[in-house]
């Protein structure tokens, strides 16, 4: 379906009540929103890898409107409690999640949050809090849209990746091919990468790129909201050894705790799809002593089936209008996907 059709459509699904009637026979689902940067000014013509998971605030402050009027915004702790059969939750419960804990989650979205009242985790890679870094896939992403050659190293092995055909398409590519081997392999990888082509001086410091200090993270926690583990370094779950499979989910919890004073008990899956969590992995989630693990399915959890160890989230993506936010939160989109292919 084109653009225009799409727009109509998305319309429609409001205007005719269509929306509500979802929501209201979902009503006992959890909705669980995955954001990860909130910028300043629309950046919906710029580049959709670096600006695709990022929202603007006047976006997000659309968002929260609605949640507000339509849904029961509730606190990370009480889907904890929730999921291990310890509480009931609300009608239409709803909880705002954030990934990897760049600075411009408190300088602008926890203004918005605090404005209407809505409780916020934020997961965060641990080993990028306070320092100059890229995380690494974005980092990866710009080494190769500024490689000086047509060809680059394989992530995966000797062979070499084709650039050519759309740079920034295949850098994308790239990327996504490096998530798939294993995780050791990857920073040896990166780190040939940077000798021969840096990064700009002063990337890390940009409002996308840039990551919250500890403390930073403290006035977070000073605000009423929320923090989780990420990992360190963001590394993807079943790409790790055993040893750097503990050393992401214990030395991330004992470094939110011990600095931030805090219990750390939930668990974001780096990535989270389905190849980038496993059964071996929620052991060990659990095994750390985690209470809670949060996936990207992208799509709304059941509150008929729980596995406290795989809750699913749905992405909100930046820049695709608040038709299409309402319809997704509402449950409209999954209900059209299953009946046809039009999203």
């Amino acid at each position: 379906m084109r653009t225009a059709g799409k727009r109509l459509l998305l319309r429609g699904l409001e205007w005719s009540g269509f929306n509500a009637v979802v929501r209201r026979r979902r009503r006992q689902d959890l909705v669980v929103l995955n954001y990860h940067g909130v910028l300043e000014g629309d950046r919906g013509a710029a580049d959709r890898n670096i600006y695709g998971t990022t929202t603007s605030t006047h976006e997000f402050d659309g968002h929260l409107a609605f949640l507000k009027r339509h849904f029961h915004p509730v606190r990370a702790s009480d889907v904890e409690r929730w999921a291990h059969g310890e509480r009931e939750l609300p009608p239409n419960a709803v909880l705002v999640t954030f990934d990897d804990g760049f600075r411009n989650n408190l300088t602008h979205a926890a203004p918005l949050l605090a404005r209407y009242g809505v409780p916020a985790i934020l997961f965060v890679s641990t080993g990028y809090l306070g320092t100059r870094r890229v995380l690494w896939p974005q980092e990866l992403y710009e080494i190769a849209v500024r490689w000086p050659r047509e060809e680059i190293p394989h992530p995966g092995g000797t062979t070499m990746f084709s650039l050519a055909g759309g740079r920034r398409a295949r850098a994308k590519q790239l990327c996504e091919k490096a998530k798939r081997v294993p995780m050791a392999t990857v920073a040896a990888y990166l780190e040939a990468l940077r000798r021969e082509a840096p990064l700009p001086e002063g990337l890390a410091d940009t409002d996308e790129y840039e990551f919250l200090t500890w403390e930073q993270m403290r006035r977070w926690v000073s605000l009423g909201f929320d923090v989780g583990s990420h990992g360190v370094n963001h590394w993807i779950l079943t790409g790790c050894r055993e040893q750097e499979l503990r050393r992401e989910l214990e030395d991330s919890k004992r470094d939110i705790e011990q600095r931030l004073g805090v219990a750390c008990t939930s668990f974001c899956y780096p990535n989270g799809g389905p190849r980038d969590w496993s059964v071996e992995a929620a052991t060990a989630v659990q095994a750390a002593g985690y209470r809670l693990a949060y996936t990207l399915s992208d799509r709304v959890q059941s509150r008929r089936q729980v596995n406290p160890w795989a809750i699913n989230r749905l992405m909100v993506a930046g820049h695709v209008g608040q038709a299409l936010f309402r319809a997704r939160v509402s449950g409209s989109v999954e209900v059209l996907r299953a009946l046809s292919n039009v999203f």
